[in-house]
């Protein structure tokens, strides 16, 4: 970046902050100087080198050749900011040393419960700072009457551009809404005085709760009548248990032409402020968890209750492994355009295999030899030696992938319940697995999230599920993860047209 005046040319002679692509163009940059070095001897992150060597003499050697590799493309690093000769530092998060690399200690910690935070003479000096700066902002002065001192401002109205276009914004007129009160034939106030007349009947208050609260001599809570003879509680009108009333008032307000599928929460506050009956919230929470429609159509805005299930530690390296495939890539000159990663689950070693999209799994058997110490790298030990090493190495391995797995499921199964079905279960089987992949289904907005209730046959390890499939879905796969799936309550009629979903073959 130049800039051109009338006083000359001028440049930056060093990187200014706040370009976007800073970052990466300074990466870019040790990558290609210290390349003949990277990862024999040295890790460069953007502006942090760390040199690593076996002993004291290969150090100094190390040492020498960065130093004299970075003098040679004129880079700086200041004297303050480096640490030599050490046994044990901290690099990106990580604690290195000669057991080998570990975490360092957890940010979150103190916010952690029954944690004791003791304060020291550096959080003291810390807290005293903060109080300085916080107390001594820089502020601008105002100038003094006896010295001369210059304005800057804008007289063109042109410079002026966010308050200028806000000032001269038309300001839009609210537009006044009508409430349209929409009147349905069904003679309510008749159907609720004929249910209230039959729940009050002598031979029927003992089956309805609000039969205690008329008989008692000082209620909290009476009925009243209004001017059409119907009891109301609180200006509400009372629904007794007669009939199918109920479901009348929860079918008008949800699932009728002039509803929108309310959810259970929006539902309950829009009943409760004409209608009246005990436990109401949790039936309308029932009704609505049995509409089919919004099982297929409505999406999910809460994490799906599960609970975190790990894949058992391995017990030696390369006994479990890992693999995914790179695809797409610009073809190489030997005609490669995908790259196949295998990776260790228990030392985390990585291969990286170029392939062909269309290789079939014979082929990619043999495209591995099998792995030899002169390969990966290592000196060569003696027997004894060579498995005592390995030994003490893997235990510590496996210590650590424990201990982080313990993390992970604790955050992992916070506020959540196991989720389970049983042999027999009716379920919806999520059209999308992920975001980005249809596995079956139609694309399109609108269309439904999840597809027709399908039967549980069994249970197939701990998160998985075996359904029962029609013909239409034959060359999908029966076994499916809990994640996948949604409980169905419906007690409607489950007829779900299958002819025009489209099944992806590739998944």
């Amino acid at each position: 970046m130049a800039f051109r005046t009338r006083y000359g040319h001028y440049e930056f002679q060093v990187m200014r902050f706040g370009l976007k692509n800073a970052p990466a163009i300074f990466m870019d940059l040790m990558n290609r100087v210290c390349k003949p070095y990277l990862d024999k001897f040295v890790i460069v992150f953007i502006d942090d080198i760390l040199i690593y060597s076996k002993d004291k003499k290969e150090h100094g050697e190390h040492l020498k050749a960065i130093l004299e590799l970075l003098k040679k493309e004129k880079l700086y690093a200041k004297f303050s900011k480096c640490e030599f000769w050490i046994p044990k530092l901290q690099f990106l998060s990580h604690v290195i040393d000669s057991r080998g690399i570990h975490i360092a200690k957890s940010m979150t910690k103190l916010t952690q419960k029954g944690i004791k935070f003791d304060w020291g003479e550096k959080e003291e000096n810390a807290f005293q700072l903060i109080k300085q700066k916080l107390c001594s902002a820089p502020i601008l002065a105002l100038p003094e009457g006896s010295k001369d001192f210059m304005v800057y401002y804008d007289a063109s109205h042109r410079a002026n551009v966010v308050a200028d276009a806000l000032s001269h914004k038309k300001r839009m007129e609210p537009l006044r809404v009508r409430a349209l009160v929409m009147t349905i034939g069904l003679d309510l106030s008749k159907q609720i005085l004929e249910a209230q007349i039959e729940a009050l009947k002598p031979e029927n208050l003992d089956n309805e709760d609000v039969g205690g609260m008329i008989r008692k001599d000082v209620p909290k809570e009476k009925l009243e009548p209004r001017a059409d003879r119907t009891l109301c509680l609180n200006g509400r009108s009372w629904l007794p248990c007669y009939g199918d009333l109920r479901s009348i008032i929860m079918y008008e307000s949800h699932k009728s032409k002039y509803s929108i599928h309310l959810g259970s929460d929006k539902m309950y506050q829009d009943i409760k402020k004409l209608y009246w009956w005990p436990n109401m919230k949790a039936n309308i929470v029932t009704y609505v968890s049995k509409c089919l429609t919004c099982v297929k159509v409505k999406a999910e805005h809460q994490r799906p209750s599960e609970l975190l299930v790990q894949p058992a530690i391995p017990e030696w390296k390369w006994d479990n492994i890992t693999m995914d495939f790179i695809t797409k890539l610009p073809k190489s000159s030997q005609g490669f355009k995908t790259i196949w990663v295998i990776v260790d689950r228990l030392t985390k070693s990585a291969h990286f295999l170029p392939i062909r999209e269309n290789d079939p799994l014979d082929k990619l058997a043999r495209y591995r030899s099998p792995m030899c110490w002169t390969e990966v790298g290592e000196a060569q030990l003696t027997g004894p030696e060579l498995i005592q090493e390995i030994k003490e190495k893997i235990v510590l391995i496996k210590q650590r992938i424990q201990v982080a797995q313990d993390r992970q499921k604790s955050y992992a199964d916070l506020k959540q319940k196991p989720m389970e079905f049983e042999v027999g279960n009716r379920v919806m089987l999520k059209v999308s697995p992920w975001k980005g992949v249809l596995r079956f289904g139609k694309r399109g907005k609108l269309n439904p999230r999840y597809v027709e209730p399908f039967k549980v046959l069994a249970k197939v390890g701990k998160v998985s599920y075996r359904l029962e499939l029609p013909q239409e879905l034959s060359r999908v796969h029966h076994t499916f993860h809990v994640s996948n799936m949604k409980k169905c309550y419906a007690d409607e009629p489950l007829v779900m047209p299958l002819e025009g979903i489209h099944v992806d073959d590739k998944l």
